[in-house]
């Protein structure tokens, strides 16, 4: 159907309803725009309104943040750097603590052997290790032996 030939049969429509009814028909349509105005107008508008201090306290929370992280770079920058020979031994010995073994040496790079070992002393042993020795993991290959316990191979690059 074509909207003139619908005009006339919405007229009569309209006509023939009462006037309780169209009132009915008009506050119901008035409620639809109000709920539409308010939902693609106001409500955006308003949760914005709401959470202020949420939106102006993330950037401040952040730049501490970052902060933060500038000055632990700049304390680990301010740390002195050992030689190539002392990462060696350095590594070396606390894999020996770790239970672990040297199995390859190749220019700047160690390989070293975990026996069954918990992950928390692997990673506490990395993260104690890396600031103070400049060594970075470059290869790693672990395997869960039991639950808790792994063994494999870690490959240090040396500075």
């Amino acid at each position: 159907m074509s909207a003139p030939t619908d005009r006339p049969r919405i007229n009569r429509l309209w006509q023939e309803r009462t006037p309780r009814e169209r009132a009915l028909i008009a506050l119901a349509l008035i409620a639809l725009a109000a709920l539409a105005l308010w939902h693609t107008t106001f409500a955006p508008a308003w949760r914005l309104w709401s959470r202020p201090q949420a939106l102006v306290q993330a950037p401040e929370l952040a730049l501490a943040q970052m902060r933060q992280l500038q000055a632990q770079a700049q304390t680990l920058r301010q740390q002195p750097r050992m030689n190539t020979t002392q990462s060696r031994q350095a590594v070396s010995d606390w894999a020996q603590a770790l239970g672990a073994r040297l199995s390859g040496e190749q220019g700047l790079s160690l390989s070293i052997e975990l026996p069954a070992t918990s992950a928390a002393a692997v990673f506490g042993w990395l993260e104690t290790l890396g600031p103070q020795t400049g060594a970075r993991v470059v290869q790693a290959s672990l395997q869960q032996t039991e639950p808790g316990l792994w063994n494999g191979r870690i490959t240090l690059e040396l500075p």
